[in-house]
């Protein structure tokens, strides 16, 4: 009874297909939500606006009738959910990829990151797999200044002096 998680082994000799590394992250469906959490320590970073987040994943399950759900939390707030829903044994057949750019008066921007996995659905006692759960962060902001001097400007145009030589 209760939830059980973990890191699955070998699955590939199970049957599924796709699979991509020596581990992914395992559910176990008993009568409650199964669900894995980092910690604010794993990711040890905050939300900020100025960056588009996206997170990505591929899931597969020994069963079907699954959705497979994972949120980027910011503090207690889910800011953004990627899903997939309907799983099979084929990880390249259930890919989530979702983006989220918080403004600046975003209410969680300043508050740490951590992301849930979650699975619904399915037998009792069937196994959902999360493999290449990837959070990327990308500067939005942009440098829109021009610098100073123009360097595309002289102070002395380049002149001819000799055979091959300039003077600037």
């Amino acid at each position: 009874s209760g939830n059980r998680a973990g890191l699955g082994n070998g699955i590939a000799a199970s049957g599924y297909s796709k699979y991509d590394g020596n581990q992914a992250a395992w559910l176990n469906v008993y009568n409650t939500v199964p669900q894995l959490q980092t910690t604010a320590s794993i990711l040890n970073t905050n939300l900020q606006s100025g960056f588009k987040y996206t997170l990505s994943f591929d899931a597969a399950a020994s069963t079907t009738s699954y959705a497979t759900y994972a949120d980027l939390l910011a503090g207690t707030n889910v800011v953004m959910t990627a899903q997939v829903g309907s799983l099979t044994k084929n990880f390249a057949s259930h890919q989530a990829s979702e983006e989220f750019s918080p403004t600046p008066s975003d209410p969680s921007v300043g508050e740490a990151l951590a992301i849930r996995l979650r699975v619904t659905g399915g037998s009792w006692n069937a196994q959902a797999y999360v493999d290449n759960l990837r959070l990327t962060k990308t500067d939005t902001s942009g440098d829109s200044t021009a610098p100073t001097p123009d360097p595309l400007t002289w102070s002395q145009v380049p002149t001819a002096v000799a055979d091959g030589d300039i003077m600037m």
